[in-house]
């Protein structure tokens, strides 16, 4: 769309305070550009309020902010993906609504899984630290430091409010909320649950948990909620009553990016394929899994360390590498290291990476399953994979960091990481 009318509608209050949020949270992430444009149209939309026949183009922003469409509309969608802007298009009379909306609060937006850890990989661990302490709790002051509370309440002071009164709901105007956020509007958690529980599928789950992990892949891809029902469907388990984390973000990821990409299926077992499709299924996992969450599944533990999420943080920001291939290095460490994770060791790996310009997970677990195999020759011959010394890490093909569904009989080849 070009040449486009737009108008400019303010969905929440939006106060100095936010200013400090987008400058410490937000800017990191989308860079000032997009921030600036977001603070002209909150601008065009109080001008417009007082124009009320004036008529906005397209060109007057490109005027304003001095750029050329193409940068204006990335600059858009950075903002759209954040939750800041809603744009509504109408073709027919190529005319634009900006919805503009407040950020998040501090504490929702590092609550968020999406946002914190992109702030994460944006910015170094010491002015992530004191973005923290810039949004800081200051907490209640203690019994023991003198202060008590003598605050009055409600009915202490409007007493005569208390006697013979009678609650009365009016219909009037909608509020304007103070927060609310685009990125979920179509998304209902609770109608989700009761679509289940009319399917006789009760969850075990934490279900804040699940609200939250729901919430995210609504936010992160272009799934209906439809799609996330029928995820959740497939991924149920009706003998422990739990949703298989891993089924769900298979079903996902078939839908996101289209099942000719991790082909799994045969009609007849065959050993080669099979190894085939172990691989397939093992780079899904690791492509398609945060590395947090994969961590986390990897160890059993609910909550990460400071120093792992610093490595997480580190193998990404420093070395540039994707997910997919920050997992299978965790992996590898995971099976190498007596089921530790050597943030070292990882470091000297993640510098071959760097250095080959391997990019994907595939390409990181060919050239460590060929690190394996060489590992393996006489002492008195060269190895250049000088990292790997014992053959341990064969047993990655044996341990469950997600439960992974294939058929009955198949077996699996521990030739997939190259031990023959």
């Amino acid at each position: 769309m070009k040449n486009f009318v737009y108008k400019v509608i303010i969905k929440n209050s939006i106060s100095s305070f936010d200013d400090k949020i987008l400058a410490y949270l937000y800017q990191p992430i989308i860079g000032m550009r997009s921030v600036n444009l977001y603070k002209l149209l909150i601008h065009e939309a109080e001008i417009l309020k007082d124009l009320k026949t004036a008529e906005f183009k397209e060109e007057r922003i490109l005027t304003l902010c001095d750029l050329k469409h193409d940068k204006m509309s990335k600059w858009i969608k950075r903002l759209e993906a954040m939750g800041l802007i809603e744009t509504l298009y109408n073709q027919e009379k190529n005319s634009v609504i900006y919805n503009i909306y407040a950020p998040l609060e501090p504490k929702a937006f590092f609550e968020n899984e999406l946002f914190n850890n992109a702030l994460m990989k944006k910015i170094d661990e010491k002015n992530y630290e004191i973005a923290r302490f810039i949004f800081r709790d200051e907490g209640d002051f203690s019994q023991t430091s003198g202060y008590n509370n003598t605050s009055s309440k409600f009915f202490e002071v409007f007493a005569e409010l208390s006697e013979n009164s009678e609650i009365k709901f009016t219909k009037g105007l909608k509020p304007k909320p103070k927060r609310s956020s685009p990125l979920l509007k179509g998304f209902n958690f609770e109608n989700l649950m009761v679509q289940l529980e009319r399917e006789q599928i009760i969850i075990t789950n934490n279900i804040d948990s699940l609200k939250e992990e729901l919430q995210n892949v609504y936010c992160a891809y272009s799934v209906s909620q439809d799609e996330i029902l029928k995820a959740l469907k497939a991924a149920y388990d009706g003998q422990t009553y739990k949703i298989s984390k891993n089924k769900f973000y298979n079903y996902i990821s078939e839908v996101y990016f289209g099942d000719e990409a991790f082909q799994t299926t045969v009609d007849v077992f065959d050993p080669k394929q099979n190894m085939i499709e172990q691989t397939n299924i093992k780079l899904k996992e690791l492509e398609t899994i945060e590395p947090v969450d994969y961590l986390q599944g990897l160890l059993r533990i609910n909550k990460l360390n400071d120093d792992m999420i610093l490595l997480i943080k580190k193998l990404s920001s420093e070395y540039k590498l994707r997910h997919g291939v920050i997992n299978c290095l965790m992996d590898f460490s995971y099976f190498k290291n007596d089921e530790k994770i050597v943030a070292n060791y990882l470091y000297k790996i993640a510098k071959t990476f760097q250095d080959k310009s391997i990019k994907t997970a595939k390409e990181a677990m060919e050239y460590l399953k060929a690190a394996n195999q060489k590992s393996k020759k006489p002492k008195n011959t060269v190895n250049s994979f000088d990292f790997i010394n014992d053959d341990s890490w064969s047993k990655t093909v044996k341990k469950k960091t997600y439960e992974v569904e294939t058929k009955a009989d198949a077996k699996l080849d521990e030739s997939l990481w190259g031990d023959n």
